[in-house]
């Protein structure tokens, strides 16, 4: 379900192409951007919209369960969502999710365990 929901996504902006990859490889924690993501380097699942480029934007209203969320699932060619929670979803695979949009690369962290790195007292 997860995949469909991320799929949904590219679907609303009028993508033709999508490539799905699980890569069940864990990496060393080496050459990380940030310490904290060391935990992150295991297996993935890897999205590609490859005749679409959404925006940052776009990306940070589809992992928002709010009013921006409705306003980033009107779908180009007048549809509505079958599944509703958009890059939501990926939380349920992922605590630290990452994005690769244009030239920029996005952590989405809610929980702050990859980047403050663990268990700050808070909660």
């Amino acid at each position: 379900r997860i995949v469909l929901e991320l799929m949904e996504v590219g679907e609303m902006r009028g993508v033709k192409q999508t490539s799905v990859l699980l890569d069940r490889r864990c990496f060393k924690c080496e050459s990380l951007l940030h310490p904290c993501l060391a935990a992150a380097q295991g297996p993935s699942l890897f999205v590609c919209f490859h005749d679409t480029l959404l925006s940052v934007d776009e990306i940070v209203q589809l992992t928002s369960p709010s009013r921006y969320y409705t306003e980033a699932t009107t779908s180009k060619r007048g549809g509505h969502t079958r599944f509703g929670r958009g890059l939501c979803a990926a939380f349920e695979m992922t605590d630290c999710l990452q994005v690769l949009v244009g030239g920029q690369f996005l952590v989405f962290d809610p929980s702050g365990w990859f980047l403050r790195g663990g268990d700050d007292g808070v909660g």
